[in-house]
């Protein structure tokens, strides 16, 4: 009887789990520093195409994933960004749905010129949606356990833990 996998390729996978504190709470363990320097240039090209594209409403850039904890994989990981914008909510999200025509024709151009990753993800939210305290944000849970600010004002330090 055959499973099916036999003559498959695996990937294995990086690190998933983040260190904790000695409460259990789960540690940032996302650094500047542990970007591999082959990312820089698309991480700036990627700066760019949201400062172009965000009508002066961007508050700050974040990667997380794999890249900012140093563990991506060339041609296989891919860049997670989010852009966290200024601004009613009901706002950005008319302009970036609207006008959110960008991130394919942008996305294709990112792939074409940096083969080191295989996909990369444009994300967005509001300010007031991060920030919020009184229901769970994805959007900060994701940073406060694997963010890196890469532009504007930092909101991590602000973050609830987890």
């Amino acid at each position: 009887m055959s499973t099916g996998i036999e003559n498959k390729d695996v990937v294995s996978s990086t690190n998933d789990f983040w260190p904790q504190d000695k409460d259990g709470l789960l540690l940032n363990d996302a650094s500047l520093d542990k970007i591999p320097p082959k990312y820089l240039p698309l991480i700036e090209d990627i700066k760019q195409v949201y400062v172009d594209h965000s009508f002066g409403r961007l508050h700050s850039l974040y990667l997380f994933g794999s890249v900012p904890r140093g563990n991506a994989r060339s041609g296989f990981s891919d860049i997670d960004v989010l852009g966290v914008t200024k601004g009613k909510a009901e706002w950005v999200i008319n302009k970036w749905t609207n006008l959110g025509k960008w991130k394919e024709p942008e996305g294709k151009r990112i792939l074409e010129t940096y083969p080191i990753i295989s996909n990369v993800v444009f994300d967005f939210e509001p300010l007031s949606f991060v920030m919020e305290r009184k229901h769970f944000s994805w959007s900060a849970f994701l940073l406060s356990i694997g963010g890196v600010c890469i532009y504007g004002n930092d909101l991590i330090p602000e973050l609830p833990r987890f």
